[in-house]
């Protein structure tokens, strides 16, 4: 039978992580093997699965046991060190043996990746996925899905990912950085709204109408979208206690955003500003929640950077 493994527990990770190992339970297929630096998180995954899941104690154990690898991992580095050094350049990988790599990374790291998995006999997809945590708590994420051949990927998709962590799946082909592309355009506007959302409600407190009535406005405008959600974050201040999106993965993000659009000779004027902002943010408070960014818009505007704290 065929053993399926998860690398990289994260909040989107371990969300679809969970899903998976549910789907192998409901289907009679063996327990998912899950590995995490901070092994805890493979053995809560274990227990809200019904057991359904194996720890591995070390990466040679996924190498060796693993057809199918799905990760989520943090950066360009952790790709690189993980599935390119530890589990590819191990060369104890199974020929055929197809990596499902989920993280949000330069479409350039994925193709040096992938031509190392070429090599060793191996299969190599990008599979970026857009969608909060509580998303993929309910399995609505969109998986973006490129690389390998259109069988490749049509299997993944079939037997995990339709139905499983994925709402409507995106398959954009067999070059693999297509999905990553995508991926930072669809980031590019999530950057957009959020930088929108803090810009809005600095000027409706500072005008004198109330963040809260341009809340009550955006609820009313946009609802049932991620502006209603920022928008309750930035409002009720929720940064300071929940980080859903690290500052840190922003300005990862942010960089690969630019660099793409460097390459392809895009001006991105909106991106920049959110950089900077970020980049404040950064010196400010160090790593957060990427929707603190409103502190920023409101010290610019001559308000406290959290207005609660005022009340």
């Amino acid at each position: 039978m065929v053993q399926i493994a998860y690398i990289g527990l994260g909040k989107i990770g371990y969300e679809i992580a969970l899903h998976i190992a549910n789907k192998l339970k409901k289907d009679g297929e063996p327990p998912l093997l899950a590995y995490n630096r901070t092994i805890s998180k493979a053995q809560e995954l274990a227990e809200q699965s019904g057991q359904h899941v194996t720890v591995a104690d070390t990466l040679q154990q996924v190498a060796q046991e693993a057809d199918v690898i799905f990760s989520c991992l943090f950066d360009d580095a952790a790709v690189q060190a993980i599935i390119g050094g530890q589990l590819i350049g191990s060369g104890l990988l199974k020929k055929g043996t197809v990596i499902v790599e989920q993280a949000t990374i330069a479409p350039e790291t994925a193709a040096a990746v992938a031509a190392q998995a070429t090599q060793a006999g191996v299969i190599y997809l990008s599979c970026p996925v857009m969608g909060a945590p509580p998303r993929a708590r309910q399995g609505l994420l969109i998986p973006l899905l490129s690389g390998g051949t259109a069988a490749d990927r049509q299997n993944v998709r079939r037997h995990y990912i339709d139905g499983v962590f994925g709402k409507t799946v995106l398959d954009v082909g067999d070059d693999v950085g297509a999905a990553l592309r995508l991926k930072l355009c669809g980031n590019y506007f999530v950057f957009a709204l959020i930088e929108s959302v803090a810009e809005g409600l600095t000027l409706g407190e500072a005008a004198g109408v109330g963040q809260e009535n341009v809340k009550a406005l955006v609820d009313t405008l946009f609802a049932n979208t991620p502006f209603v959600d920022y928008s309750q974050r930035m409002v009720d201040e929720s940064y300071n206690d929940q980080v859903k999106f690290s500052l840190d993965g922003a300005q990862k993000d942010t960089q690969h955003i630019m660099g793409l659009a460097n390459q392809v000779g895009a001006d991105l004027p909106l991106t920049k500003v959110f950089q900077k902002h970020l980049a404040t943010l950064q010196n400010q408070r160090g790593n957060s929640d990427v929707a603190a960014v409103v502190g920023v818009l409101r010290e610019s505007a001559g308000l406290p950077f959290d207005l609660k704290k005022q009340d």
